[in-house]
């Protein structure tokens, strides 16, 4: 007698096998049915730092490119959502893409790389001309070494944002060098055509061989706009239009609420603490710290650290957050992992706490820096005009240095200038002797006719007939036996 067929155990290792390929694909085949169509109701997702290079790629092709569900990819397929040429969805409406994550690229100190790249490294194109939509959704991307070697091509995350649809939003660029022939920017080489970049920053290196250099971008222009956006690290153009937020200001363009703490340096002109150029754009409410550069922006306001990082901007609205000892930072990003801390480390340039003349131009005593624990102060200078002992800085004769801090694997740079002061040796302020070290030091200067350091200050040879001097006290001669008058 056949015994009866048992179906249920039977079906029992086909059920058990495809509940295990079930958990092994159910990661993907869930996302697969996330419906991300690129719209403002479900843009696409960039979870991943894959992803990120994906889209990267994909973009570059200058072609359309499409999403299969996981990621994007330049194979065409009926399931797959098609994306334009330039992030649009259509000729009219862009497609938004979405941050999920916070993104690292490459690893270590690449912000301060000075063009030196680690084996390791993966080297970035800037996201090529993009019409899109980007939101950062308050994440940070880090870590991206980019150098352009071509005149033809702009440096950034992205080359350039061009037309209306193209946003970019809540993003931040952190440990990140960008260098290239021009038009260089943190976020964005250029803006053109009514672009924007809002509520973002960039912390890093940007390094132009020639014009246009900007924290956020090198050239704004055709009425694109910056709003509440902050830089933070070096600017450094060998040519013209370099600031710390945008190298250039078009006409018709806006730059609001926004701010630098970078030291932006430059060999040509049109440089300055925010902007470079301004050409009839508008530009409001917008700071930068004036111990940083040298270079001023005349529609910016100029601020000392101290006051850039203990006393909250006027008219800067909602957008930042204040805290003391801490440069303002935006709303939604989360502290710790934002790149004020360092670029915050206050400096008291006088002893007595007195912020008269308090400026790296016009530095005339020791001063004390901040104490922030694990920052690391030195100086170095061609002369030795100055040089640090933990929080002490001591101005040796007159100079340029740069005085460096250290911490967390960040480095920042301030640039000072001890002892420039012209107003020395007129009739209203003189030159003082005030022993025989001065007497003699005042004789020796003159008789060997050429430009000499007087009490730590630079005297002119040329100018040495209109100086005046003022022995403040009798000097005991006796111990000299050979005088030269």
């Amino acid at each position: 007698m056949k015994k009866p067929y048992n179906f249920q155990l039977k079906l029992m290792p086909m059920v058990f096998m495809t509940m295990v390929m079930f958990l092994l694909v159910a990661p993907n085949a869930l996302k697969a049915q996330t419906v991300e169509d690129g719209t403002a109701a479900s843009p696409f997702l960039i979870e991943s730092r894959q992803e990120l290079l994906d889209f990267n790629a994909c973009m570059a092709t200058n072609q359309p490119f499409y999403h299969d569900g996981t990621t994007f990819v330049t194979t065409s397929d009926p399931a797959y959502v098609k994306i334009f040429a330039g992030g649009k969805l259509s000729e009219t409406a862009p497609a938004y893409f979405k941050l999920t994550t916070d993104i690292v690229v490459n690893t270590g100190d690449v912000a301060g790389c000075g063009g030196l790249k680690d084996n390791d490294w993966v080297v970035w194109e800037p996201i090529s001309t993009f019409n899109g939509h980007f939101d950062g959704d308050y994440h940070v991307i880090s870590g991206i070494f980019s150098v352009q070697t071509d005149a033809t091509k702009k440096g950034g995350l992205f080359s350039e944002l061009s037309g209306a649809t193209a946003v970019v939003e809540n993003l931040g660029v952190a440990n990140s060098y960008f260098a290239g022939i021009e038009f260089v920017g943190g976020i964005a080489g250029t803006l053109q055509d009514n672009a924007i970049i809002r509520h973002s920053f960039f912390e890093g290196s940007i390094e132009g061989a020639s014009d246009y250099c900007g924290g956020i971008t090198g050239f704004l222009n055709g009425g694109s706009i910056i709003d509440e956006c902050y830089s933070t690290g070096s600017v450094y153009g060998l040519g013209y239009f370099n600031g710390g937020v945008v190298g250039r200001v078009g006409a018709g363009c806006t730059l609001t609420k926004s701010y630098s703490s970078a030291s932006v340096q430059s060999l040509g002109g049109t440089t300055g603490g925010v902007y470079g150029s301004n050409e009839e754009g508008t530009i409001e409410n917008c700071y930068y710290d004036k111990q940083m550069t040298d270079r001023t922006s005349a529609e910016a306001i100029s601020r000392l650290t101290y006051e850039m990082t203990h006393n909250p901007f006027p008219n800067m609205g909602s957008g930042y957050v204040n805290t003391a000892d801490f440069y303002p930072y935006l709303t939604g990003f989360d502290f710790s992992k934002v790149p004020v801390r360092l670029s915050v480390l206050p400096i008291f340039l006088h002893a007595t706490g007195s912020l008269d003349y308090e400026t790296m131009d016009l530095l005339m005593t020791d001063f004390t820096v901040g104490t922030t624990e694990g920052a690391v102060w030195s100086v170095t200078s061609w002369n030795d005009c100055a040089s640090v002992s933990g929080t002490t800085v001591t101005l040796n004769q007159q100079g340029v240095a740069n005085l460096i801090v250290t911490l967390d694997g960040y480095t920042r740079t301030y640039i000072i200038r001890p002892y420039v002061a012209p107003f020395l040796g007129s009739a209203e302020n003189p030159f003082t002797i005030d022993d025989l070290t001065d007497l003699t030091n005042f004789c020796e200067g003159i008789n060997n006719g050429i430009d000499f350091l007087y009490k730590r200050v630079l005297v002119n040879a040329t100018n040495l007939p209109n100086t005046h001097w003022l022995q403040t006290a009798n000097i005991d001669m006796s111990s000299v036996s050979d005088w030269t008058p």
